[in-house]
């Protein structure tokens, strides 16, 4: 064969002509689409955190900040955030109450959310001052903030590649529009809570669970299909690791194994929920042998109340009464998914969204893989819901973990609708896809219209915890009403306000001196009547209404925000 002779170089003319036919309807113009929606989605990011972060709200998200806090201090799942019934739980387990009053193994939270924080806050360094004066706590925006974001960021890439892979290439465009540009989505992205990080990882062990099925069914010689099963229960654990609720995800891998594979898939899928549960197992462990109780604290805090004045009624306690357990959790569960079916559900993401994933139940579609995700889906959902009833709303939160999923088969239904119409007029197909992204839209769009969002105070102002906690010794007990804010923001040790002022005398006296009592809006902000001179804080209400009693070992008062806030200590504490 005769050797080719080397073509001569393009001249500038024809350069330049390939460059204008790639710009315009080559690879250049795949590049600069794609490259205008990564800075849409940057600005939506950047705006909306601007104008909607400016602190964390959620008592959940500063409770496990300050785990990751004490993490990255000391090595250790601790935390300050003092619970009287948790103390209790320890006594039950032969450990001296003495012992953890200032400080004490975390048995309420999974651990792999804390984890991912201490290591952000690490590599921001020391930004912990309380003297510093910031718009927003610095660890809040340079670590929580982006964790929250990059968990938003990957979600969404999984969720287009997942997309691509098991439906259509339209639809994935689609429908990761529909998720960036959902409100729901970046509420929660900017909320601090461990929703975004237990997401992807549920995310991620679907896709691998379905990649992992497929290439077995291609081809079991090929042992590629053990990795991706491998990794499906690797991000298995670490779901049910990130938030417990979530790790119903697990059942939704099983049947999306064992409706796939013929034969072998139900043992398969069983295996993938065994080796995820044996990952997860040493975490449970290490609760048992702190609490005697594999998930610790956790399961006590269905015991709590439904009564909105009286928030964590059960953890308050110190000698926990459960003579009418039974009775209070059916009431509890009742009266909560009534609520949750008649408001939460309804509006949960985007109405239009939710109607066309709903409706897909009585619709077969043509892949089997995407029907069986369906049902895994749905099999997960519904002890979400189940549970959430026992332990209110943040569980219910949970639910937004299946959001991208949900997307996705509202968007196929709705491309199934969309090409039995037959529109032979392309703009008309144009307009009806944009109403439907319009409609999901909405919300975001009315969140950046005025008014805007603010400081979360009442309650929550850093500058107003961190003057009351600056008063507090490292070896001393603070009191409060909402210890998960002192803690992280003030680093200091601190107890849940007791159910009666008689268990808080019981602490004070034979487990631990308390120096001081911050009381803030989430008390003195309660009804008069109904809550505070008759109703269960009626031990506290002479304190409130500032009549202390006789012998009371905290005389000395502090207000802040005029009379909105109240500190009680032993001794003038502050500059005069």
């Amino acid at each position: 064969m005769q050797p080719q002779p080397p073509q001569a170089p393009k001249n500038f003319e024809s350069r330049v002509q390939d460059l204008v036919y790639n710009v315009d309807v080559g690879v250049g113009l795949h590049v600069i689409k794609g490259g205008l929606y990564i800075l849409m989605l940057f600005a939506i990011l950047a705006l909306y955190t601007a104008s909607q972060f400016w602190g964390l709200k959620e008592a959940e998200a500063m409770d496990q900040a300050q785990i990751a806090r004490q993490l990255m201090d000391e090595g250790a799942f601790n935390t300050k955030v003092i619970r009287p019934a948790a103390v209790w739980l320890y006594a039950t387990n032969g450990i001296d109450p003495r012992t953890v009053m200032l400080k004490q193994p975390d048995i309420t939270h999974p651990p792999l959310y804390p984890a991912a924080l201490s290591v952000a806050f690490r590599m921001i360094g020391d930004s912990f001052d309380p003297a510093r004066k910031f718009r927003t706590f610095p660890p809040e925006q340079w670590a929580i903030i982006p964790l929250g974001h990059l968990c938003t960021l990957l979600t969404g890439l999984v969720m287009f590649l997942m997309a691509r892979r098991f439906f259509e290439r339209r639809i994935a465009v689609v429908a990761i529009s529909l998720f960036f540009l959902s409100d729901f989505v970046w509420a929660n992205s900017i909320s601090g809570l461990n929703i975004g990080l237990a997401g992807l990882m549920a995310i991620l062990c679907l896709f691998f669970a379905m990649i992992g099925a497929e290439r077995y069914i291609q081809s079991k010689e090929n042992k590629a299909w053990m990795l991706y099963l491998l990794l499906a229960a690797v991000c298995g654990a670490l779901t049910l690791l990130t938030r417990y609720s979530a790790g119903w995800v697990l059942l939704a891998a099983l049947l999306v194994i064992g409706m796939q594979i013929p034969g072998r898939g139900w043992s398969l899928g069983g295996a993938v929920v065994g080796l995820a549960l044996v990952l997860a197992f040493p975490w449970f462990l290490r609760n048992y042998l702190v609490c005697g109780q594999f998930f610790g604290f956790t399961p006590y805090l269905a015991l709590n109340g439904i009564e909105p004045a009286f928030t964590q009624s059960f953890e308050r306690m110190i000698n926990p009464n459960f003579s009418t357990m039974g009775r209070d959790l059916q009431t509890k569960w009742l009266v909560n998914f009534r609520e949750f079916y008649q408001t939460a559900l309804p509006a949960a993401g985007s109405g239009i969204i939710v109607a066309f994933f709903i409706v897909t139940f009585f619709f077969r579609f043509a892949r089997a893989h995407v029907n069986a995700l369906r049902i895994g889906l749905l099999a997960a959902i519904v002890p979400v819901l189940v549970v959430a009833g026992f332990f209110g709303e943040g569980t219910l939160r949970t639910l937004a973990i299946f959001w991208p999923l949900v997307i996705l088969y509202g968007t196929s239904f709705f491309y199934i609708l969309l090409d039995r119409l037959q529109l032979t007029i392309p703009i008309f197909r144009t307009a009806l896809i944009s109403a439907v992204i319009t409609l999901t839209a909405l919300p975001l769009l009315f969140t950046f219209m005025p008014p805007r969002a603010g400081y979360p105070y009442p309650p929550y102002y850093p500058s107003y915890t961190t003057l009351i906690t600056q008063m507090i010794q490292p070896d001393e007990l603070l009191c409060t009403d909402m210890p998960w804010a002192t803690a992280w923001y003030g680093n200091t040790s601190s107890l849940l306000l007791p159910a009666t002022l008689r268990e808080f005398y019981e602490i004070h006296d034979l487990k631990k001196r308390v120096s001081g009592i911050y009381f803030t809006t989430l008390t003195r902000d309660l009804p008069y009547t109904r809550t505070l001179m008759t109703g269960p804080y009626s031990t506290w209400f002479p304190i409130f209404n500032e009549r202390l009693p006789v012998n009371f070992p905290l005389g000395e008062a502090f207000f802040l925000s005029g009379r909105d806030q109240l500190f009680l200590t032993d001794r003038p504490r502050w500059p005069q």
